[in-house]
This record gives C-alpha cells, structure tokens and sequence, in this order.
C-alpha cells in the first residue's frame, strides 16, 4: 500500500475533483499549513485536523492549540463516526478555548458546509455541540475527533482514558 504526503493528498483531491468532508478537509489543512508557513503563522495560529467526535463530519479548527491527544474508545451506540469499542483520538475544545484565554475565539474552515450551516468560530462551535437539540439526541459534548496539528512543536501529550462524554 502506498502512503501519500499531505501536500500529495491534497493535489490529489483537488485534480481528480472529488471528495466529501474529510477530503475538504485534508485540503484545507494543507493550504492552511502551507500559507501559515509562508508568513501568516502570526495570523492562522496552530492548526488542527479535526471533526465531530460522535458524527462523521471532518473540519479544521484554528487559532487554538490542544491542551492534550486523549485517546479513548468510542462507547455511545448513538456516535455515528464509528463503532462501540473502536479507538479514537479527540480533544477538548472547551479546554484550549480555555486556554487561548478570553477573547481568543478561534476559527472553522469547512468548505464542504454551506457557511450558514457551520459555525464559523470555535467559540460559537462549542456552543453548537452542547445545543439543546444535541443535549436532547445524547450528541452534546466538548471533544472532537483529532487528526494533526501543525506547527507540531512542541509536541502534544497523550492521556489515555476509558470514555469521554457522549463520544
């Protein structure tokens, strides 16, 4: 089997024209990447491959760092981005929101949603995955799914844990 490069992925998806979220994305964390390092580090912050930890949904999320990868089970029969019982790694949003300290918002970048139906800060997507109609459905919860961060130094803990909410 062969393993693709990032930037390979990205130039692949976007020649053949094709892909849903995760594609997106993966382009979309390479380009952020890509111009982060060309000068707008200042501007972008750190950048996270991530998603909804409980619904199969892909997205990038920045101006926020992790506090730490928790690698855990997924162990709601309601999570539709995988089994009961299958390893996932996540990270708490309410807890780098947290950390970036007040007035840090981060941003969304998920091109495959109309913008009306994303949230487009990170502030107001935690607000989003703890809604009362997600409270009502047992989907509210602070994680999501966690797929890369650049720039990756310094480099993120790791905690193992046996379940997070509602993942």
């Amino acid at each position: 089997m062969h393993t693709y490069s990032l930037n390979d992925h990205a130039a692949f998806i976007l020649q053949v024209g094709c892909g849903h979220c995760g594609e997106h994305a993966a382009v979309s964390f390479a380009i952020l990447c890509a111009l982060h390092g060309g000068g707008m580090s200042a501007l972008l912050g750190s950048i996270v491959k991530s998603g909804n930890a409980n619904i199969d949904h892909a997205f990038v999320v920045g101006g926020l760092r992790p506090r730490e990868i928790i690698e855990t089970t997924i162990r709601s029969s309601r999570n539709s981005s995988g089994s009961v019982g299958e390893a996932i790694d996540v990270w708490n949003l309410r807890d780098a929101l947290t950390d970036a300290g007040a007035g840090t918002d981060g941003y969304v970048c998920d091109p495959y949603l109309d913008p009306s139906q994303i949230a487009q800060t990170a502030r107001a997507l935690l607000a989003s995955l703890n809604s009362s109609r997600r409270r009502s459905r047992h989907k509210d919860t602070d994680f999501l799914w966690y797929g890369d961060v650049f720039p990756a130094t310094p480099a993120l803990s790791r905690t193992t844990v046996a379940s997070v909410r509602n993942v």
